[in-house]
């Protein structure tokens, strides 16, 4: 749950990009003298990690009905937990993670922006 954001907030931003460069009169360009985060946009946007993005979503949503993840998705099998639904308690931890690494991924992003930090995120 805690990479689960980053996962697929990196996959939508970075094939955004990806296809926002190809457009005429874009502001995004895709030519790593002038931008050097091309080699981030490519790998993020790229098969490799677009397949690591199938996996993790596999995983989710399996995770979402068993409890547990267990899937297997083009032969790459990932478990762990058991086969026992989720408990609420365990459910709203999960939901509490979820948000406290969405509020620091957006700081990051408005760190980067901004040149500050102000997040506030209850880690009990």
């Amino acid at each position: 749950m805690a990479l689960a954001g980053y996962l697929l907030g990196h996959s939508e931003v970075e094939l955004w990009l990806a296809d926002e460069s190809k457009r005429a009169g874009s502001r995004v360009i895709m030519d790593g003298g002038s931008n050097r985060y091309v080699p981030w946009i490519r790998s993020y946007s790229g098969e490799m990690y677009q397949g690591a993005v199938k996996i993790g979503l596999g995983a989710l949503q399996a995770y979402s009905r068993l409890g547990c993840f267990l899937v297997n998705v083009d032969g790459i099998t990932a478990t762990t937990g058991s086969i026992t639904p989720i408990t609420e308690a365990r459910f709203e931890e999960r939901v509490k993670a979820w948000k406290n690494c969405v509020v620091l991924g957006k700081g990051f992003w408005d760190m980067a922006i901004s040149l500050s930090y102000k997040a506030s995120v209850d880690y009990r």
